[in-house]
């Protein structure tokens, strides 16, 4: 069976990307109110990150391009190394992240 690489990619979504790029770069724990939410956990005994992302602005973007956003951006900002180690990266809104019970404050 052939293999499909898929990399990250932005163009479709590049002002999303940029402002990922700067809440990540910019590395508060607050942030204005209309600033995607980034948590970033590490899981040490595989040395991977789950990465979500808490944005309404994800709204009318499917999870698959999400998670290809969210990659992207974090490529950008902390390198393709840092990007390699994502095992999952989800984008949710505020409302999908209640309905998860991510327990996030807004």
């Amino acid at each position: 069976m052939p293999v499909t690489r898929i990399k990250p990619k932005s163009e479709d979504h590049p002002e999303l990307v940029k402002d990922l790029v700067r809440v990540l770069h910019e590395n508060q724990p607050k942030g204005p109110p209309d600033d995607p939410q980034i948590i970033i956990k590490e899981i040490r005994h595989t040395n991977s990150i789950h990465v979500t992302v808490i944005w309404d602005r994800w709204a009318d973007i499917d999870a698959e391009e999400r998670g290809r956003l969210i990659l992207d951006a974090i490529a950008k900002e902390l390198g393709e190394a840092e990007m390699l180690r994502v095992s999952m990266a989800l984008g949710v809104t505020k409302a999908e992240a209640d309905r998860l019970g991510l327990g996030t404050k807004h």
